[in-house]
């Protein structure tokens, strides 16, 4: 299943209003690409970073083709909306994208001097249309791939099944020709990528939010309509320590330039982690209920997503995946999920590897006290499981050794399998003796239970 998505609504739009759309997009793309084209001709000295093996990469002629399909997807994508709400989240993400990479082309210019090859028929006049507009500056981030990025998502939903893997590849086509073309340098790539990211991030398809900052939910999943949760002292100090990481790696990627540039990304994911424990809500992560992250935020975080897998890695060696607390309930690691047919997940920085039968995501933050009302709506979710079928239920978090375990605590006391908080500890602590469970999260666990 498919998040809920603003290509779900009816057909209401007419092709004058598309248009109409599209025209004024025009005028917004080529009035500020070209003003910031103009102010970077005014400087003396526009710098231009690359590496020495770039001045390997190849010239095709014949990558202008695909690079200029993309403005033709640009265009028909306007056609291709079904309602105003679809055509104003299209127009919302391209004014973003256009202005985050605007305004980089005006704070840091950067140009591209290598000269093209004469070439001649058709590949000849497109690469002289492109030359009418497109001076060698505006480089990084590539407006180009972060377009590729936005439009690309858009189609995605739009094609069945077997021809995505087509469309996946005429997409890194696309990316590729930006090389071949000479029309960029390697690092406006994945600077393009980056911001391509954070622009799907920010106003996403799915969910019924424009933002991830606002509360982020999926209405096909009862569980997570939750109330924000509210900051506490452990939100402030990862917010800190997580900062303090991104600012590191950013002056270790300045001081030390060439290819230390791509401590760039892990310093960016920090940030936008330091901001997710800042706000306090694991919506950010945009887990969606088939257990999988969004695009933007499975390029995005990927360094935090191999930073959380050595993590597991280190402090599971040796040890059991998953513990069994009763009969039918157990607790463990999300790496334990594929041997359960029924999995509770509350692990909200890392995706599910399989689809179970039965699943609910419930996402919390890692190394802080749990949210009451997610506490309680994830011991909901595990009593449904265990009534709507017979098999053993995992409840899972990244390491299974806090998060899982208040969920398990909760239900325990309020299904009154454990008369107290310290009967259900000792209960966990039989099958799971490497469990934290710290005193504020114990007073969470005791408030989701009685309240």
């Amino acid at each position: 299943m498919r998040p809920v998505s603003c290509f779900d609504t009816p057909p209401k739009l007419s092709w004058c209003y598309c248009l109409l759309c599209l025209l004024g997009m025009g005028m917004v793309f080529y009035s500020t690409y070209g003003g910031a084209n103009y102010l970077a001709g005014l400087r003396d000295n526009v710098p231009e970073i690359f590496w020495p093996w770039e001045r390997h990469t190849p010239f095709w002629a014949w990558s202008i083709v695909p690079y200029w399909t993309l403005n033709l997807f640009y265009a028909a994508a306007f056609f291709c909306c079904q309602s105003r709400a679809q055509i104003h989240r299209l127009l919302q993400q391209l004014l973003l994208a256009q202005a985050i990479a605007v305004l980089c082309f005006i704070a840091y210019p950067l140009t591209f001097t290598w000269e093209k090859p004469l070439t001649d028929g058709l590949t000849g006049r497109l690469f002289s249309a492109l030359a009418g507009f497109d001076q060698p500056y505006n480089q990084a981030p590539s407006l180009h791939i972060i377009l590729t990025m936005v439009i690309g998502r858009f189609y995605w939903y739009r094609f069945a099944m077997w021809a995505r893997p087509l469309w996946l590849a005429w997409l890194l086509l696309i990316a590729v020709s930006v090389l071949t073309t000479y029309q960029h340098h390697f690092i406006d790539i994945p600077t393009g990528v980056l911001v391509g990211c954070l622009v799907l991030w920010l106003l996403p398809w799915q969910g019924n939010q424009a933002a991830s900052f606002a509360v982020f939910r999926f209405p096909s999943n009862p569980f997570l309509s939750l109330p924000k949760p509210k900051r506490s002292p452990a939100h402030l100090r990862w917010l800190w320590l997580y900062a303090s990481g991104a600012v590191v790696l950013s002056l270790l990627a300045f001081g030390l330039q060439a290819a230390w540039y791509g401590l760039f990304w892990p310093a960016l994911a920090l940030l936008w982690l330091a901001a997710v424990y800042g706000h306090a809500d694991a919506a950010a992560w945009q887990k969606q209920v088939s257990g999988k992250h969004t695009l933007a935020v499975s390029l995005f975080a990927l360094p935090l997503r191999l930073m959380y897998r050595a993590n597991m890695v280190y402090w599971l060696r040796g040890k059991a995946l998953s513990a069994q607390v009763t009969k039918r309930i157990h607790v463990g690691s999300i790496l334990a999920a594929p041997d359960f047919h029924a999995v509770v997940d509350v692990c909200a920085e890392y995706p599910m590897a399989h689809m179970p039968s039965y699943y609910a995501t419930i996402p919390m933050l890692d190394m802080v006290p749990a949210d009451v009302a997610a506490l309680r709506a994830a011991a909901d979710a595990l009593h449904q499981m265990l009534q709507q079928q017979n098999q053993p239920v995992l409840v899972c978090c990244a390491l299974g050794y806090s998060r899982s375990v208040a969920v398990v605590l909760v239900y325990l006391l309020r299904q009154r399998h454990a008369h107290d908080l310290q009967a259900a500890l000792k209960l966990l602590q039989q099958a799971r003796p490497d469990m934290v469970v710290s005193p504020a999260n114990q007073q969470q666990i005791l408030k989701a239970a009685h309240e």
